[in-house]
């Protein structure tokens, strides 16, 4: 379920929420490193590679605030 700004910024008020999304994010980050081990991955060689690959790829002048290509600015 997407969240949007405002809901989200509810759901860190919401203790129980709060709780909620902390338990799932700490699910999806168990399942990654167990993956990352399975498959041999140092996790810090590809998300520091990963980094700077995104460095060059979205270059901060062009991608300020939320992600956007800039040919779809307006």
């Amino acid at each position: 379920m997407a969240l949007s700004g405002e809901q989200s910024q509810d759901a860190v008020a919401d203790p129980t929420l709060h709780a909620a999304a902390a338990e799932e994010l700490a699910d999806v980050l168990i399942y990654c490193l167990s993956m990352g081990n399975a498959l041999e991955i140092d996790l810090t060689c590809a998300v520091l590679g990963k980094l700077r690959t995104n460095e060059t790829r979205y270059p901060v002048d062009g991608f300020r605030g939320r992600f956007r290509k800039p040919e779809r600015q307006r």
